[in-house]
């Protein structure tokens, strides 16, 4: 398989028939019905009884939502389960005798009506499934249509909440009525010979009333350029439905394995045409060309055994809901991937085709699973027809994935006296008319309980088990009752932890239970974020905490990274270990890599190390990198030398992988931090608390405190606050109180000193974020059992008019419905269930509204370094293993700081003139820094970098 820069090049007759595409016959067009829609709650269900959906029907009281959008993110809907109503109106679009009209829903959750001018259109019953309505015979010729739709969001699956309303985009669709539906595309590596072969089906339907003779053109690409293409005829019935079959034999030369290292996506490029020539329809989907297999406990991945570690996630926040803009998905899939993750089974909740785009280029191997959940549920039945249409959607929506590896039939059904037969009839089903390509199984917590259990139908064992005990015994145990597979532990963990920051998983305890079992070929954490819940159990510790964040996570409900991430991210690096050293200047450098059969453990080609060096105030001042060689399991450790320019205070060395996440750092410090700045004190009867900016260089912060001198100390913590408790003993005596910073060579304790007293009042929530939201701000808090209200007053600068706002909302408060890009000032509080206030907070200032532009952000550091170990290794390794450009090259190294909201990045290159002279993307959304090869640059001598806010450039 060679390197993409080697390509075939195009021929002067497949740059004709790429030419001939333009030609265009039949117009289509999409236009969004996204925006601001009326609203109507119906707790009472007498809507559809009362015709709220009828032509010219007068409601009174309808409220305005945003599409898309949930409802729980406003105020006075943010607890409602129930029917609520949307109503928007649109103008017809003028239709040619060769076209129709549909409506696109991407999602409504959970289950809806539609109606168009008062005429029922249809229903969805999945929250999470893609579906379309033929409005052709519907619409109003002239003049506007009312659409009116019918959400409930009652149904809820397992401990996630069930985010209510339109939660993703709505399209009016103008089609051709011959058109083409969507393809399908089945790759094949073959690994012996190096090459690949590819069938696309394209799905054709003629709406017309009468026989269309069409012809397609399938064009397959590689990084632009045009690997092979064939075009086909076939003559398509009336009200029908056939397919054109495409079969091509890529080369070696044409052949790119996708690999979660190195994502290499086709693009196949299908055009329709009449039987004059005319185009009448286009469609392309990217697709990747890998090898997933079993044999016997190993799991190979292009030949090559991999053991693979993943989370699971649930794709939500307290901010956007469920509706997953561009910022959301890409922030948290980036911050997977630089915690080690690879392989997953994310969850009961299928995701949308712009997130699993976004997965396929950064490189998650998972299985996609529909939303079937529990023992005790109903639908676990071989003759219940629901399960059957969710795997057909599923399956024929995400079909061309290519980090989709299996499909699951469902998850912890193994105890439902219904589930063996129906998982046993799911699988066939699956296997013999939907995807004969992927593997195939349920996830069971049973497997390990029972040996008739249906992990025995599938390709693989999807095992969940909780508890640092239970998770190696359970793997164990369901080994022993299914010997011939191997096992992924798609769910583990232990108990919930906290929304503090200092929260802990013991995740090296579960992870050396589940090390070095052959028949262990990775594991997926429960969960990667918090998330929003209501769910109560009579286990310790599963409850959810008054909060309402169900805290799994190893981030929180705003993405801030707790000490769990960093600790699991220690255990999902792919290196046992990076030690550093230093001595005058020069970094010494010891990789030690994963032994055979530990977890995980792969190969590793063209992962590189960076160093960067910091001065006192965290200042980045010197940058370098250095190749690495082909790491396979078992290798022993390996040494690598950096010399540096100056002395400084620290040295951070970061594993990097060839698509420039960090999976591993050792920092080294040479002097101690600074001291960290209070920022705003709090008293309350028990406890003080203590805001402060944190300090350069410090990898803690903690108080020291006492009566008269600083005789105790609280534990160190990466919040941005502390509390110290007051003696009952001592409350009419000052409490003294310093702050204090510390990192591996010592601590800096603040000379300045706080004295406090207990007051007669509650201290405030504490904030752990406050920050934009659509359409106004939000304040992210910690809530108690006994909190009744949350109340905050603001004023939207520069006026000096003050409102208030109240909310019962644990966890999060959002404040909508204000002007967007607005300075707010705003102060925080809230009163128990005996109706006592606690202290206002402190003055906080946000910004309205999430930004919608594409800005520059400064830049921390511009270096060139030259890539010195290239030499050395090139002797050792065949280059088509190092396939990263950067390598053996200079390379501009980029350094800024992310910006919340960005979904992605360009970096500009400017001559001495100022003369644009090269950019490149950088589509990631939690980037600190991208490496640019010099070759590519020309004679730039300067950079900026662009975050774009909202969809990718």
């Amino acid at each position: 398989f060679k390197n993409k820069t080697r390509h075939r090049k195009m021929t002067n007759k497949l740059i004709l028939i790429l030419a001939l595409l333009c030609r265009v016959g039949v117009h289509a067009q999409d236009v969004s019905l996204n925006g601001v829609w009326a609203f109507k709650i119906d707790p009472r269900n007498v809507g559809e009884r009362e015709g709220w959906h009828k032509a010219g029907a007068v409601i009174k009281g309808w409220d305005e939502m945003l599409v898309p959008y949930n409802w729980q993110l406003c105020a006075a809907y943010e607890n409602y389960s129930g029917k609520a109503w949307y109503s928007r109106t649109f103008d017809s679009p003028e239709l040619t005798s060769e076209q129709e009209a549909a409506l696109e829903f991407e999602a409504v959750f959970h289950d809806c009506k539609v109606w168009l001018n008062g005429e029922y259109l249809g229903a969805s019953h999945s929250g999470f499934f893609l579906f379309e309505l033929d409005i052709s015979k519907k619409l109003k010729r002239n003049g506007k249509n009312t659409l009116t739709v019918m959400a409930d969001n009652t149904f809820r699956i397992g401990a996630t909440w069930n985010w209510g309303g339109i939660r993703r985009p709505v399209t009016l669709r103008i089609k051709p009525k011959v058109n083409v539906s969507r393809l399908f595309i089945t790759p094949a590596a073959d690994l012996q010979k190096k090459c690949a072969h590819v069938a696309v089906k394209a799905a054709i339907y003629n709406h017309e009333n009468s026989e269309k003779k069409v012809s397609g053109l399938l064009a397959v690409l590689f990084d632009g350029k045009v690997m092979a293409s064939k075009q086909a005829v076939v003559k398509a019935p009336p009200e029908d439905t056939v397919s054109l079959d495409f079969n091509f034999a890529l080369t070696p030369r044409q052949t790119f394995l996708w690999h979660f290292d190195s994502p290499n996506l086709y693009t196949a490029q299908f055009t329709l045409r009449d039987d004059v020539g005319r185009v009448i329809a286009k469609k392309t989907h990217r697709f990747g060309i890998r090898k997933v297999e079993v044999k016997g406990y190993e799991l190979l991945l292009n030949g090559e055994s991999v053991r693979l570690v993943g989370f699971n996630y649930v794709p939500d926040d307290r901010v956007s809901g469920n509706t997953l803009p561009a910022w959301r998905y890409k922030e948290d899939i980036d911050l997977m991937k630089s915690a080690g993750a690879n392989m997953a089974r994310f969850s009961h909740l299928p995701l949308p085709e712009e997130t699993l785009d976004y997965l396929d280029e950064k490189g998650i191997l998972h299985y996609a699973e529909i939303p079937l959940w529990g023992s005790e549920n109903i639908l676990a039945n071989k003759n219940d027809p629901v399960p059957k249409r969710w795997l057909d959607l599923l399956i024929k929506q995400q079909y061309n994935h290519a980090s989709i590896v299996g499909w699951s039939v469902g998850n912890e059904i193994g105890f439902n006296p219904n589930a063996l037969e129906y998982v046993r009839n799911a699988i066939d089903y699956v296997k013999n008319k939907l995807d004969k390509s992927r593997m195939v199984t349920d996830v069971s917590y049973s497997a390990s309980k029972n040996k008739a259990d249906a992990a025995q139908f599938a390709d693989m064992i999807l095992l969940n088990a909780y508890g640092v005990k239970q998770a190696g015994q359970s793997a164990r145990d369901a080994n022993k009752n299914h010997p011939d597979k191997p096992i992924f532990m798609s769910e583990f963990g232990d108990v919930l932890n906290a929304d503090d920051l200092d929260a802990r998983v013991p995740i090296k305890s579960l992870m050396d239970s589940l090390r070095n079992k052959p028949y262990v070929a990775g594991a997926s954490l429960w969960t990667y974020n918090d998330y929003r819940s209501h769910y109560q159990s009579n286990t310790e510790n599963w409850s959810t905490p008054p909060s309402e964040n169900r805290t799994w996570g190893v981030v929180n409900v705003h993405r801030q990274k707790k000490k769990a991430y960093y600790d699991v991210r220690k255990e999902f690096a792919p290196v046992r270990k990076l030690s550093v050293s230093e001595k005058s200047n020069n970094i010494h450098v010891t990789v030690a890599p994963r032994g055979k059969f530990d977890i995980p453990a792969y190969v590793l080609r063209g992962y590189y190390l960076v160093v960067t060096a910091y001065d006192a105030e965290d200042k980045l001042i010197q940058s370098q990198f250095a190749s690495l060689p082909a790491v396979k399991p078992g290798a022993p450790p390996f040494a690598l030398n950096f010399q540096m320019d100056q002395k400084t205070a620290r040295y951070l060395v970061a594993l990097s992988t060839p698509l420039q996440y960090h999976v591993s750092d050792t920092m080294i410090n040479l002097k101690p931090p600074l001291p960290p700045q209070v920022a705003e004190v709090q008293n309350g009867k028990s406890a003080a608390r203590i805001y402060f900016k944190k300090s350069a260089g410090a990898e803690e912060v903690y108080a020291r405190y006492g009566y008269g001198s600083l005789t105790e100390k609280t534990k160190g913590t990466i919040n941005d606050f502390i509390e110290v408790p007051f003696r009952e003993a001592k409350k009419d005596a000052p409490l003294t109180i310093a702050l204090a910073a510390r990192n591996s060579m010592g601590e800096s304790i603040h000379n300045k000193t706080i004295q406090v007293r207990p007051s007669v009042g509650l201290l405030p929530p504490a904030i752990y974020k406050t920050g934009s939201a659509e359409g106004g701000f939000m304040i992210g808090y910690g809530s108690e059992k006994t909190d009744y209200l949350y109340q905050v007053e603001y004023r939207i600068l520069p006026d000096e008019t003050v409102y208030a706002e109240q909310s019962p909302s644990r966890g999060v408060m959002l404040i909508n419905g204000l002007p967007e890009g607005k300075e707010v000032k705003f102060r925080f509080r809230k009163l128990d269930q005996t109706h006592v206030a606690s202290a206002w907070s402190d003055y906080h200032f946000v910004t309205t509204g999430l930004p919608k532009a594409v800005k520059e952000i400064p830049l921390s550091g511009l270096y060139k370094s030259k890539d010195r170990q290239w030499l050395k290794w090139q002797k050792e390794t065949s280059a088509h293993q190092l396939s990263r450009n950067i390598h053996g090259e200079e390379a501009w190294m980029v350094y800024f700081h992310s910006a919340e909201f960005a979904a992605s990045y360009r970096v500009k290159f400017y001559d001495e003139k100022g003369e644009e002279v090269y950019s490149e993307e950088a589509n990631n959304s939690r980037l600190n820094g991208w490496m640019v090869p010099v070759s590519k640059t020309g004679k730039a001598s300067a950079a900026k970098v662009f975050a774009q806010f909202g969809a990718a450039f």
